[in-house]
């Protein structure tokens, strides 16, 4: 709960900052968080170097999130183990930015 209440009042801050530029001012924008995801079925075709050749139907897979601690989420040894998205953006007039995002995010197949 306390994750989504933090969620809402960074889009809130966000958007309030945003509104405060005039339609032709430059600006920075930055943005980080984390993630949750979930998938459909999916078919994965698998081929190897060694005449591996095959495909696995209808598998299942789930996210899967570190549990929360100060240590995981926020120590900097540790802040490419969790699910998380980062976004560097440029505003460069009233209609374009420029934008770089790395999400990076989990897919654990369920046992077969």
């Amino acid at each position: 709960m306390r994750s989504v209440l933090i969620g809402v009042l960074f889009f809130i801050f966000t958007q309030a900052a945003n509104g405060q530029l005039k339609n032709t001012e430059k600006a920075w924008s930055f943005s980080w968080g984390y993630n949750r995801a979930w998938f459909s079925n999916s078919n994965l075709h698998i081929k190897g170097g060694n005449k591996e050749d095959f495909t696995v139907y209808n598998v299942t897979a789930k996210d899967r999130p570190t549990k929360f601690t100060i240590k995981d989420y926020f120590g900097i040894q540790h802040i490419w183990i969790p699910q998380y998205n980062y976004r560097f953006g440029y505003r460069i007039n009233k209609n374009w930015a420029i934008s770089l995002g790395l999400d990076h995010m989990k897919y654990v197949m369920d046992n077969i």
